[in-house]
């Protein structure tokens, strides 16, 4: 009697499972790079709300001030590794 499930057909089956692996960790990659590339841009233009806080142009307080900071440290953190090549060895 022959099995209900062929080699061939888990063989596909695999195929079809590595695949979608692939993409997935292929999605992964691209959002990390997209998160990278946001997050370097936004740690440099950051630093232009800066005079405008001293200059009174926005109004701000201690915690906007605080916030900002960690916003600026939190985006100098996820975009360091931007345009970096990677390095073999």
């Amino acid at each position: 009697m022959r099995p209900t499930t062929s080699r061939t057909n888990v063989a596909r089956a695999g195929a079809v499972g590595v695949r979608t692996l692939g993409a997935a960790v292929g999605l992964g990659r691209r959002t990390l790079l997209l998160l990278r590339v946001v997050a370097f841009w936004t740690a440099v233009s950051l630093p232009a709300l800066y005079p405008l806080l001293l200059l009174g142009l926005l109004p701000a307080g201690v915690l906007t001030v605080i916030e900002l900071l960690a916003v600026h440290t939190l985006t100098l953190v996820l975009g360091r590794g931007y345009g970096r090549t990677p390095t073999s060895g």
